[in-house]
């Protein structure tokens, strides 16, 4: 994100991964021992919690809309892109990977009863990122989708797009093409008709950012997306996008 106008530098909270030559000595979240999960689970979230940005401000009405109470744990929430983000966000590239789709359901509303509505995914998460021959793309995008059914409105998704598949390299990038394609594929996987926060994975030198901050401005103007952004950027790339941006009259990255 670029900082000159980032509101939100979210904490990740990762679920857990399995022991095993790619991710050792880690609990594995599958279909068994949901209570102790669960509890894990709400005690790492509390501990985020306390640790980032919970202090009340001066302005006890501004308080009760700022905070919320779940799990002994107090939320704090701040704005991007007009939309109100808790500080503690969920990563989500273990789900389908590490973590089965009745894994992630319990995670997903874990996160939510706790105050969390900040959920970080990919196009790309799901696949096996030890084997450069898997194919899987897109799980956890569609496990994120089934977890949120029925509370899609409680969540921000802010998911990306613009990796190239190992096993199908003409796939990705940020040209306007592969865009228009991606974020039809990303809205029917997560089961949903927008997007809230729709990144730019990493920088693509052979693509102008300004055919790229086009394409995605035409997303934000027809209700696809609510706002974008961009990850793995150096200064200048930002300097860059906020300058072609202005010119060209497009939306910013948030």
């Amino acid at each position: 994100m670029d900082d000159r106008s980032r509101t939100l530098d979210p904490v990740t909270v990762e679920p857990p991964t399995h022991p095993g030559p790619a991710f050792p000595g880690i609990m594995a979240v599958r279909g068994a021992n949901r209570p102790e999960l669960c509890r894990a689970v709400r005690a790492r979230l509390a501990q985020g919690a306390r640790q980032h940005g919970a202090v009340p401000d001066n302005h006890q009405d501004r308080f009760h809309h700022s905070f919320a109470v779940a799990s002994n744990a107090v939320m704090t929430y701040r704005d991007i892109g007009g939309m109100s983000a808790s500080v503690v966000g969920m990563g989500c590239n273990q789900l389908g990977v590490t973590c089965d789709a009745e894994g992630a359901a319990v995670l997903v509303n874990e996160a939510l009863d706790a105050g969390i509505n900040y959920f970080d995914v990919a196009d790309e998460y799901g696949r096996k990122y030890w084997d450069q021959t898997d194919p899987t793309w897109g799980l956890a995008e569609e496990y994120l989708g089934r977890a949120l059914r029925g509370r899609r409105d409680d969540a921000l998704i802010a998911t990306k797009f613009g990796v190239r598949p190992p096993t199908r390299p003409e796939l990705g990038g940020a040209s306007a093409k592969w865009i228009a394609t991606a974020v039809e594929e990303s809205l029917r996987r997560l089961e949903t008709d927008r997007i809230d926060l729709y990144q730019l994975h990493l920088p693509d030198p052979s693509v102008p950012i300004g055919e790229t901050l086009t394409a995605l401005d035409g997303l934000v103007r027809a209700g696809k997306v609510r706002a974008i952004g961009c990850s793995n950027l150096s200064a200048a790339q930002l300097d860059e996008a906020h300058c072609v941006a202005s010119e060209l009259g497009t939306e910013h990255f948030v």
